[in-house]
């Protein structure tokens, strides 16, 4: 008979725990904005958006951008800084035909995804007053008490 000698391998294991990087985010208050006016009113209120990131450092907002697809009625204000920061979004419905409009702002910063609030303007008809029949015709007789 052979003499076979077995060797046993030592395993070594280990346990590492992978914990992922959360990734930094911006983050905005309210996601959505919606604005009523009537037409060929006056604008609506201005309305503010808080933004914010999910680090612990202050984030540089690179920029703030509106878009509409039709005019020119959304506006951004108060230029951007460092987070936590706000904006105000104006909404001019100047020109515009009752109906919906629909815009989105974009606000930037290096390093992290951009962060989208979308904006829907609802311009309504002016209300009109309307009279049934449109002529009224009224006699009287001199002399007669009613």
């Amino acid at each position: 008979m052979k003499n076979t000698i077995f060797r046993a391998a030592k395993a070594v294991c280990c346990l590492a725990a992978i914990i992922p990087l959360q990734a930094q985010v911006l983050l905005t208050g309210p996601n959505t904005l919606s604005f009523t006016a009537t037409a060929g009113g006056a604008n609506p209120a201005p309305q503010t958006i808080q933004i914010r990131h999910t680090g612990d450092t202050p984030r540089i907002i690179n920029g703030v951008s509106a878009t509409t697809l039709t005019g020119n009625w959304l506006q951004v204000s108060n230029p951007p800084g460092v987070t936590p920061a706000k904006i105000t979004v104006n909404a001019n419905p100047a020109g515009l035909n009752p109906g919906i409009y629909n815009g989105s702002i974009l606000i930037t910063s290096t390093g992290v995804p951009p962060a989208r609030v979308d904006v829907t303007l609802s311009i309504v008809a002016a209300p009109q007053l309307t009279a049934f029949p449109n002529t009224l015709s009224f006699s009287r007789q001199f002399g007669v008490d009613p």
